[in-house]
Formats: structure tokens, C-alpha cells, sequence
């Protein structure tokens, strides 16, 4: 009977930290209706393979993950190391049934390969108008 309760009470992979019921907040690095995903797992498996980039955030990686069951938009998130320590208590407490998310966490730190500046720098060019 736990074994349901827990099953129950999320509805993502073992392998992901998620809750039902549950709308986390930070900097988007990927909008929802771009990324369409089939369950809450599916959401935080997008998460999970997400590659940061320069142009977005910074090169912010997604560590927090935003899913509607319904639409089936799954939003990826960047928070701040204090807002994430935040969330993964969050995601261990019961959601609010009248939330109708399901969020949870990334912990994997996953550096910006596109982030590292060039060895050589030559200057701004500028063309003569």
C-alpha cells in the first residue's frame, strides 16, 4: 500500500525528482510550447539532456522543470544555487492538488561547452559605411 501511495503521489521516473501538484519558478532556458513532451518523466529527461548555451542564460543549464499534464508543455528552468536547494525541499513535500504542474529537480551539473571564451582575441571589426 506505501508502494502505491508513493507511486501516486509522483508520477515521474525513479531516476528524476518530481512532485505533482507542484509549479516551480526561475530562468527559462527552454519556453513550453517549444518543447512538448508526453509525461512528467519525459519532462525531466528533457532536463536532464538539455545543452546549455552562451546565448541562453549565460550558458544556464536546466535544473528545474515545469510539466502540464494537460497540454503537455514541459518548461526548463535555471535557478539560482539558493532557489534550488529551495525546490528540492519542495519537491519532497506533498503539492497543492489545486496546482495543476508537476516540477521537480536536476541535480546533475552538466558544464556549457559553448561557454568557454576563444583563446585568441582579435578585436571588434568594423566595416566602412
Amino acid at each position: 500500500a506505501a508502494a502505491a501511495a508513493s507511486s501516486a503521489s509522483s508520477s515521474v521516473a525513479a531516476d528524476c525528482s518530481g512532485r505533482e501538484h507542484l509549479e516551480l519558478w526561475g530562468l527559462l532556458v527552454q519556453a513550453g510550447g517549444d518543447n512538448d513532451q508526453p509525461t512528467a518523466a519525459d519532462c525531466c529527461r528533457s532536463c536532464r539532456e538539455y545543452e546549455p548555451s552562451l546565448d541562453v542564460g549565460g550558458g544556464a543549464q536546466c535544473n528545474a522543470w515545469v510539466w502540464h499534464p494537460v497540454s503537455k508543455e514541459c518548461w526548463l528552468k535555471h535557478q539560482s544555487a539558493d532557489d534550488l536547494r529551495h525546490s528540492v525541499a519542495r519537491v519532497a513535500q506533498a503539492g497543492s492538488p489545486a496546482v495543476p504542474w508537476h516540477s521537480g529537480v536536476n541535480l546533475e551539473v552538466k558544464p556549457c561547452a559553448d561557454c568557454v571564451p576563444p583563446a585568441v582575441y582579435s578585436g571588434c571589426k568594423y566595416k566602412d559605411v
